[in-house]
């Protein structure tokens, strides 16, 4: 796989994520790949799809609902919709969310 750099005027936006799901929010901009930064404190966990999708909380069944994102980290993920919902089991998170061509 070859990893490119992803860009540094990425169109990006910052969403507040909190204990109840966000509403659908569009993914700004265009490209391949969509990065998602958790600015903290907490642990947060999106899912992607078109403008009905909403994040769920993982439970002791495995699911393919949402992606987990530690506080202060960041995840690169293929675009696999427009659209993002958020969701933390404790507390809030800020979540940046970037979109581009990149890996």
């Amino acid at each position: 796989m070859l990893i490119t750099n992803f860009p540094a005027n990425a169109s990006t936006i910052q969403v507040a994520i909190n204990t109840t799901a966000s509403a659908a929010t569009l993914i700004p901009g265009a490209g391949s790949s969509t990065r998602f930064t958790n600015e903290g404190p907490n642990t947060c966990y999106v899912a992607v799809g078109d403008n009905t999708v909403v994040a769920v909380l993982p439970t002791t069944t495995a699911s393919t609902s949402c992606t987990q994102i530690l506080a202060g980290s960041d995840l690169i993920l293929a675009s696999a919709g427009a659209y993002f919902s958020g969701i933390t089991l404790v507390g809030s998170a800020n979540l940046d969310v970037s979109s581009g061509d990149g890996s």
